[in-house]
């Protein structure tokens, strides 16, 4: 990481730590293994295997031409939420945007390698 990105990364963090964005809260660790259990969801699968399956399709009486693709891509990205969140609160650490979110595991796991 550049030293250029470092200094951007940790302004925005402050950021988000001054105006509540991410904040400590030593009793969001009891959220872990419901955020790991969310992230963990076959949801996902199901979608890509009716969207391929002609079979899976009639079992479940769907339309032979239903294709849940998009689907399938926001069932990946809340489970990379939800494991993001998982990381930042075994950590005691909460965010309250996406935005925040992200940049949060990139500092607390990436700039302050804790890994």
């Amino acid at each position: 990481m550049s030293d250029l990105k470092k200094e951007m990364l940790k302004i925005k963090v402050k950021g988000y730590f001054d105006n509540g964005d991410l904040r400590v809260d030593p009793t969001i660790t009891a959220l872990v293994k419901y955020h790991v259990d969310k992230a963990s969801q076959e949801t996902g699968s199901l979608l890509m295997e009716v969207s391929e399956d002609k079979e899976s399709k009639k079992r479940l009486k769907v339309s032979a031409d239903y294709v849940g693709y998009d689907w399938t891509i926001s069932c990946g990205y809340y489970a990379m939420f939800h494991a993001a969140t998982a990381a930042l609160a075994a950590i005691g650490i909460k965010a309250e945007s996406h935005e925040s979110l992200i940049e949060g595991l990139e500092y607390h796991f990436v700039f302050k390698e804790r890994l």
